[in-house]
């Protein structure tokens, strides 16, 4: 409903005239605003532009993008014992650890699932302990089909480098990513599917802290971070659950840390995430 107010000492046509000219001046005022905001946010976008390039031209320090190890391109975790273990993110990248990442001396292991990365223990010239390969096997089932699937709990089993190879038996085919494994397969029973997310600070190069996002099985990263928290397959998808996980884990944060955290580009949680989805513990 609108209400008018009518001139009684005028007729119908004249009281229309009246309105009528209200509103073209109304219009009008509207047009001249519009204009107004359109000139002032080509000035703040002209501002904006020319402090960009003061910055750039006066030589302003400019954050630097650190080039990461060369396993952070996999899937990756220390253990409790610094241990370094990696595994595939999919198809392409079992093949590539398969190739060129498996020396003799490390091990190798895999989830009792279809759908899980081919999963390494880097020896380094140390001998790998049974911690090491537990904290291992956890890694290789979180990071499973199980996840996925949502179960609770799953085994896996541990070989040695020269139980693995890309030869088929007669008549079959391996495919992309899948591997023959000969020999004796040492079991790991009923792992649960737990991944523990956090944050640890380093320096860089000219000494400056920054944080950096770790994950893995919750001893090893306990040790390793200085904030976590810990999650199970969900049905949050890894979105939501980046956003929660950085919240959970600000609340813990003393508050000179706050701010470096709060820096770490929210994917680099995410690709820590199980299966796409999850929930906290």
């Amino acid at each position: 409903m609108v209400e008018v107010e009518i001139d009684f000492r005028k007729n119908a046509r004249q009281n229309a005239e009246k309105y009528f000219e209200e509103a073209k001046k109304a219009r009008a005022k509207f047009v001249a605003t519009e204009a107004a905001l359109l000139r002032t946010s080509e000035k703040l976008e002209s501002a904006k532009t020319g402090a960009e390039m003061t910055i750039k031209k006066v030589g302003l320090p400019q954050k630097k993008k650190t080039r990461g190890k060369w396993y952070e391109s996999f899937r990756w975790m220390f253990t409790t014992e610094g241990f370094l273990v990696i595994g595939g993110r999919d198809a392409k990248q079992n093949e590539i650890i398969f190739a060129k990442r498996i020396e003799p001396t490390d091990i190798v292991l895999h989830a009792e699932i279809i759908g899980a990365p081919l999963t390494v223990v880097k020896a380094e010239g140390k001998q790998i302990t049974p911690l090491a390969i537990r904290e291992a096997a956890e890694f290789a089932a979180a990071y499973s089909s199980a996840w996925k699937a949502g179960v609770g709990s799953i085994d896996a089993y541990w070989i040695k480098p020269e139980q693995i190879s890309k030869s088929a038996q007669p008549g079959q085919f391996l495919p992309k990513g899948s591997f023959m494994i000969r020999g004796t397969k040492n079991y790991v029973k009923k792992m649960e599917l737990r991944v523990a997310i956090g944050m640890k600070f380093e320096n860089d190069k000219e000494g400056n802290r920054f944080a950096k996002v770790i994950c893995g099985n919750v001893q090893a990263v306990n040790e390793h971070a200085k904030y976590f928290v810990t999650i199970q397959p969900g049905s949050q998808n890894h979105n939501v659950l980046a956003m929660e996980i950085r919240r959970q884990i600000l609340l813990k944060a003393l508050p000179d840390d706050k701010t470096l955290i709060e820096s770490v580009p929210i994917e680099e949680i995410q690709r820590t995430i199980p299966g796409g989805t999850g929930g906290i513990i």
